[in-house]
């Protein structure tokens, strides 16, 4: 009875993300390879929409548009690191000098059939939200257990839903292929 009811209080949490921590089914948002995290993600990431600064290059400490008029670089920093997603937040510079805080979070698309597998050549999917409270430079220089109380109660996390059919981060949403070799 007791791992009956663990079953069920462990699928509940997999149906409701917009709860703290964050937990998406692996069937819909698969796992980061080798439990990779954010260091899975560096490298250049090639536009695959319209949206955004063209390709995107992930460093050890920044974001990359270089493509961009005119070119961003966003340090960030890691304030999650789940299976399947990295939640982190971004300095990011507008064209007059303003600067806003943002959260943001990386996942993986798989490619082919299996929606389970990721591998590297799978599609990056990066989500954007900014929160009202930090549309300044200041919050990201907060330590980190700050910024998960911002998030955790911010109406960027509300945004989210892992239902049984689909998972939806309701943020803004930017795609981007591997350039590694196949």
């Amino acid at each position: 009875m007791g791992a009956g009811v663990m079953l069920l209080m462990t699928g509940a949490v997999a149906t409701r993300a917009a709860e703290w921590p964050l937990v998406f089914s692996f069937k819909k948002i698969p796992v980061i390879p080798d439990g990779g995290g954010m260091i899975f993600f560096h490298g250049v990431w090639k536009a695959t929409g319209r949206d955004g600064g063209g390709d995107m290059t992930v460093t050890n400490d920044a974001i990359e548009f270089r493509d961009a008029s005119p070119p961003t670089y966003s340090p960030y920093k890691v304030i999650h690191t789940a299976p399947n997603y990295v939640l982190f937040v971004t300095k990011y510079t507008f064209g007059d000098g303003d600067q806003w805080t943002k959260f943001r979070i990386f996942n993986l698309y798989p490619s082919g059939r299996n929606s389970e597998r990721a591998s590297r050549t799978s599609e990056l999917r990066e989500h954007t939200c900014n929160e009202l409270s930090m549309k300044r430079p200041e919050p990201f220089d907060w330590p980190v257990e700050k910024l998960l109380e911002v998030f955790i109660s911010s109406r960027c996390l509300k945004k989210i839903s892992d239902d049984a059919r689909y998972a939806s981060i309701g943020w803004s949403n930017y795609r981007y292929s591997s350039t590694r070799k196949r």
